[in-house]
């Protein structure tokens, strides 16, 4: 029975402005947060991040070493050594060298355009991040709005590092940009 001879004592009115206080809270933090992510330069910082993890897949250029006559036959008998210069000392491998090289130009075109796809979708990844950040921490951003920045809870403090998790959760990471 106390609990409820406080609540009457109380009245609707200050039960109405806690109520307003708490929703203004809950607006005034998810504006801060907007504010904040900003402020931190995640957007930019975020598809940087993720064209340089991009790159970092490329795949190396492989080549095939070139293989004279007279560092390959010529080294059999030195009548064979004077037979291959005599020829101009051709490369052996020319043809699978040129191969490879139309093969590597293919591979990195390819590349190229793979590479580019998944960079471009890397701002809808980050505007993810930072949706399901303000939406998973409101109401921390709420009471670090509602206190006047007096309380702050540690999820507001390690943006962030709460940004690059919220990256990598399910949802944003179904937008395909990693692999």
């Amino acid at each position: 029975m106390p609990f409820e001879s406080t609540f009457s004592n109380l009245g609707g009115g200050a039960l109405l402005a806690a109520a307003i206080y708490a929703g203004a809270s809950l607006w005034a933090g998810q504006l801060i947060g907007e504010r904040s992510i900003e402020r931190i330069g995640w957007q930019n910082s975020c598809t940087a991040g993720i064209k340089a993890d991009l790159e970092a897949t490329r795949r190396p250029q492989s080549s095939v070493p070139p293989a004279t006559c007279s560092g390959t036959i010529g080294l059999l008998h030195p009548d064979l050594n004077a037979l291959c210069r005599g020829l101009g000392d051709p490369d052996l491998n020319g043809p699978a060298r040129r191969a490879e090289r139309e093969f590597n130009r293919q591979r990195r075109e390819l590349e190229n355009r793979r590479l580019s796809a998944a960079a471009a979708k890397a701002g809808s990844m980050c505007a993810c991040a930072e949706n399901a950040y303000l939406s998973e921490e409101l109401i921390s951003l709420g009471i670090h709005a509602g206190t006047a920045r007096l309380i702050t809870p540690a999820s507001v403090k390690r943006l962030e590092a709460e940004l690059r998790q919220a990256l990598a959760a399910p949802q944003c990471q179904a937008l395909g940009v990693r692999q």
